[in-house]
């Protein structure tokens, strides 16, 4: 009998919580309007991720990323290529959504790869907020991307959402934290300086802005 309480005590001991915890890439679309001949605007798509803090039995909205023309739209984005930019979408209507449960693997992968959008070039044609929304669909190898092109964002999310009604996560993610919040928590493990997780630790680089990591800094140092 003590035998048997002693593996349960170290199994309780050595299990981690993080390990367990889920993740969410949510793919965003709002209707556009029209204004004006160089300045039309069709909607918007972005994506954001969600990230469970088991700890905390929180869960913290870490991104919601989209692509932008730098500076905004001129015209040799709209023939060829101008500079671009990754935006925070935190405060962009959220009209469309669709959302597909993820493992850490995938989130890391979603990390690295808004690394490599941060150095494209945009382009209205062939380089947009679509095709930044398109490229993260496409490495979730279970999602089925819709075919053909689409002006609308709100209509390619429609279709993506229709491909993919066997995937799409259903059920409701509750205490949704956003990152403006996050920041004043003072026991927020995802946006204490990391040591120990890898992920943590390329989060803190990716999400935290230089003004939060000044707010952060008293309770950074160890």
């Amino acid at each position: 009998m003590v035998k048997k309480f002693f593996i349960l005590a170290i199994l309780f001991l050595s299990w981690n919580p993080e390990s367990y915890a889920r993740q969410w890439l949510v793919f965003f679309a709002k209707d556009g309007f029209f204004d004006g001949a160089l300045r039309q605007s069709f909607g918007h798509a972005y994506v954001g991720l969600i990230k469970e803090d088991t700890a905390s039995k929180q869960n913290l909205l870490l991104a919601c990323w989209g692509f932008y023309p730098k500076g905004g739209l001129q015209t040799s984005g709209i023939v060829g290529y101008m500079n671009g930019s990754i935006k925070n979408d935190w405060n962009s209507k959220r009209e469309h959504s669709f959302v597909v449960e993820i493992s850490e693997f995938e989130l890391i992968a979603c990390l690295h790869l808004k690394k490599i959008w941060e150095h494209k070039a945009y382009s209205l044609r062939a380089n947009n907020c679509l095709h930044f929304l398109r490229n993260f669909g496409q490495i979730i190898s279970r999602i089925k991307l819709p075919e053909g092109r689409y002006l609308l964002p709100s209509s390619y999310l429609n279709a993506l959402r229709n491909n993919n009604r066997d995937i799409e996560y259903k059920g409701k993610i509750n205490n949704i934290i956003p990152k403006a919040y996050v920041v004043k928590m003072k026991k927020a493990k995802m946006y204490s300086k990391p040591k120990d997780h890898p992920l943590r630790k390329k989060a803190w680089y990716d999400f935290v802005t230089k003004k939060n990591k000044a707010k952060l800094k008293p309770q950074t140092q160890h």
